[in-house]
């Protein structure tokens, strides 16, 4: 065999052993598992450096959930914040303006008040 072949089915034995590591893991009882439709149908593979592979598994770990989970939740969060719009940052801050003025106000109205005739 050549040089490269053997170089592909040592990758090949690689990666399959690594995806049977990750579904015979147990699922955490905390995890809820859903698959309606099976929307998600896309598989994306992802190459890391040892010590980055090793940073994922550590969080995961942490977070008693598999590291597969823990990557989704980044990229996830990454295209939520692509698509978010420079513009929402103004409405957003005239809602949050408006938040603050009712909750001083509140505040303002369940200050005790001071005594009659004290000091």
């Amino acid at each position: 065999m050549g040089k490269r072949l053997e170089q592909a089915l040592a990758e090949a034995d690689e990666i399959e052993a690594a995806e049977a590591d990750q579904t015979d893991r147990p699922i955490p009882p905390h995890v809820k598992v859903s698959r309606p439709g099976r929307a998600r149908s896309k598989v994306l593979q992802v190459r890391l450096n040892p010590e980055e592979f090793e940073a994922i598994e550590q969080i995961a770990k942490r977070r008693g959930l598999p590291s597969s989970t823990v990557a989704r939740e980044q990229l996830l969060k990454l295209i939520a914040e692509s698509e978010f719009e420079p513009s929402d940052l103004a409405g957003m801050a005239s809602q949050l303006e408006a938040v603050t003025l009712r909750v001083t106000q509140r505040l303002r109205s369940m200050e005790p008040t001071a005594p009659v005739g004290r000091e």
